[in-house]
């Protein structure tokens, strides 16, 4: 059978434990909700690239070597991110690593880190350098969230503690689903994902939202598509020769 978490037509089985996902808020990317196209600059950098949740998470495993281990690759990543912020970080410099990502070898493990790292800057609070997967907080993984409040009166807080307790008791509290994805999030069970993939042929449309009167506001209004298409064509390898508005 075709593992769920490899790419359309790549077959054969991943080994989760190898895995290197880095995850970045979407929020940082363009308002909600994010459109595709803002996140394949990504798609330049490795094939495996999907949207999460509220995060834009790239497995990076298999091309480390390509780009010169993994700190060139993340020096390249936060360039590349610039790029694609485009205006938003005009006269700006981008926050520290730690605020913008997060790293794990499972998708729901770099999210998490993300989304604690995200509270900790919020709080003021040094942000460390990674946190294990058993110390992590309950509310940082999605399906746990409904049951914080029932596992907190029951002493249990972490990812750890609740994987402490009894598998049977618990699954019939709070469902097989929550417990499912915890699987998942430590690399047990496959996690089933949408891959982003490039449209064939790139048609994006801009509407103004106001009367242009003159060539200097229709320009304005194409940055975003011509950022749109610029990652289009890099993840595509191609080239322009002309552009039609």
């Amino acid at each position: 059978s075709s593992d769920l978490r490899s790419p359309p037509n790549s077959g054969g089985l991943t080994m989760r434990s190898q895995e290197h996902w880095i995850a970045w808020p979407l929020a940082l990317l363009a308002p909600p909700p994010v459109p595709e196209s803002a996140c394949w600059w990504a798609m330049e950098f490795s094939p495996r690239v999907v949207v999460l949740e509220d995060a834009l998470l790239l497995e990076t495993s298999q091309v480390q070597r390509l780009w010169g281990g993994l700190q060139s690759l993340l020096a390249r990543l936060d360039e590349a991110l610039g790029d694609a912020l485009g205006e938003a970080l005009e006269g700006a410099s981008l926050p520290e690593r730690p605020a913008i990502h997060a790293e794990g070898n499972t998708p729901w493990l770099a999210l998490a880190r993300l989304r604690w790292y995200q509270h900790l800057k919020s709080e003021g609070k040094t942000v460390p350098v990674t946190i294990v997967a058993d110390a992590l907080p309950l509310w940082t993984l999605t399906a746990l969230q409904p049951h914080c409040a029932a596992l907190l009166r029951m002493g249990c807080q972490t990812w750890g503690q609740l994987r402490a307790l009894p598998r049977a008791g618990l699954s019939r509290r709070i469902g097989a689903k929550p417990l499912r994805v915890l699987d998942e999030a430590y690399g047990l069970l496959p996690q089933p994902l949408n891959w982003l993939k490039l449209p064939e042929q790139f048609v994006l449309r801009h509407d103004l939202g106001y009367p242009a009167h003159s060539a200097d506001a229709v320009l304005h209004a194409t940055q975003p598509l011509l950022r749109a298409l610029q990652a289009w064509l890099q993840a595509r390898h191609h080239a322009v020769l002309a552009l039609q508005l």
